[in-house]
């Protein structure tokens, strides 16, 4: 049975920290690739419209209908209406013919 020799980690550490540069730098390449695609899409949902507000220039004049869009991240923001139909009812009290108060509701 072999002794624990931290000592020994140590230097492999050590080895891997001065020839593990690339694979740190790629991994971050990765990682910062991964977050701009996340980012660079969006979705408008059913009933929705959007528009972009873009840092530089300001809102756009492009309405955007549901589906999946691109953006780019930090220089455009979407901005999402809702313009699905909604019902309104009108309540209203009137008088009868034969002078009695009825409710009705279109």
């Amino acid at each position: 049975m072999s002794r624990f020799d931290p000592s020994k980690i140590i230097g492999r550490l050590g080895g891997l920290a001065s020839g593990g540069a690339p694979f740190a730098a790629g991994g971050a390449v990765l990682v910062g690739g991964f977050y701009a695609a996340s980012n660079a899409v969006y979705t408008v949902d059913a009933g929705h419209m959007a528009i972009k507000y873009h840092r530089l220039s300001g809102v756009g004049a492009t309405v955007y209908r549901e589906g999946v869009h691109l953006r780019i991240p930090w220089f455009e923001r979407p901005i999402v209406f809702d313009v699905r139909a909604r019902p309104h009812t009108m309540t209203s009290l009137t008088g009868s013919k034969d002078l009695q108060m009825v409710n009705i509701s279109l």
